[in-house]
């Protein structure tokens, strides 16, 4: 463990002086809550208009039964920003964990790193951690920020959406758990790459599902319930737990180093 807290330490010493990767962990952020502000100013001045497109799904939600069409619309933008958002936990780390490996050989640390006593479970641990707990505070920060914003412009949307027990499942616990999935990856791909933007490119793939969801939802085909969403954070977590082994599995100290000889 103190292995772990020693490497933990050093990255993210390494990262605060690395103002770029700073700036793309803490961009996102505010980014969302921004845009959904701006969004939320926007319509303020057509909640009297109720919109066209509503898909019907939306419209029987128990959810957001009573609410105005109007409101529904609000809602669906509302929701949609939310889930959008849950890329925050996996860009921010992802970012700083294919710098980990990478980043370590391009300023020759690593050698010496890989020539201590510590354990690969330890390193590969101490890594995942550092990446993954910077991202997992900018996810509820994020959240925190929408919980303001929508409260501010929307009250009325505030516990039927953004604290609904869906959402707060999805956001709370959902979190952590990308953010380990998409630092689990970007560890392993940039112990096999040599070239950081190749990697972040790579990595830049597990966004998509997210995306996929997002627009899913918007457009009512598919709808996330507490149950739908607790199977979902169940598998995911599997998706860790097989990661963090294959990882280690995969971590050969030597082929790490001779791979960029």
């Amino acid at each position: 463990m103190k292995n772990i807290l020693t490497l933990i330490d050093k990255e993210w010493a390494e990262l605060i002086r690395d103002r770029f990767v700073l700036l793309t962990v803490l961009l996102p952020t505010v980014l969302f809550p921004v845009i959904l502000l701006g969004v939320m100013l926007g319509l303020g001045t057509k909640m009297d208009e109720p919109p066209s497109n509503i898909p019907e799904a939306w419209l029987h939600l128990p959810l957001l039964s009573g609410l105005s069409p109007a409101q529904v619309g609000m809602a669906m933008m509302v929701l949609y920003f939310i889930n959008l958002s849950l890329v925050v936990p996996l860009i921010a780390p992802m970012t700083i964990a294919v710098h980990s490996i990478i980043g370590e050989k391009q300023s020759g640390s690593l050698e010496p790193l890989l020539a201590t006593p510590i354990e690969t479970m330890e390193l590969f641990l101490g890594k995942v951690l550092a990446a993954s707990l910077p991202g997992v505070a900018m996810g509820w920060l994020n959240y925190l920020l929408m919980i303001l914003v929508v409260g501010w412009r929307a009250p009325a949307l505030l516990s039927r959406v953004v604290l609904a027990p869906a959402t707060m499942l999805l956001l709370l616990l959902g979190t952590p758990i990308l953010a380990v999935l998409s630092v689990s990856l970007g560890v392993i791909i940039s112990s096999r790459m040599n070239d950081v933007r190749a990697a972040q490119q790579l990595g830049g793939i597990v966004v998509l599902p997210v995306v996929g969801l997002a627009i899913t939802q918007m457009v009512g085909k598919i709808i996330l319930g507490p149950v739908m969403i607790m199977v979902l954070l169940l598998l995911l977590l599997l998706a860790d737990a097989l990661l963090i082994r294959l990882g280690v599995d995969r971590f050969g100290r030597e082929t790490v180093l001779t791979r960029w000889r």
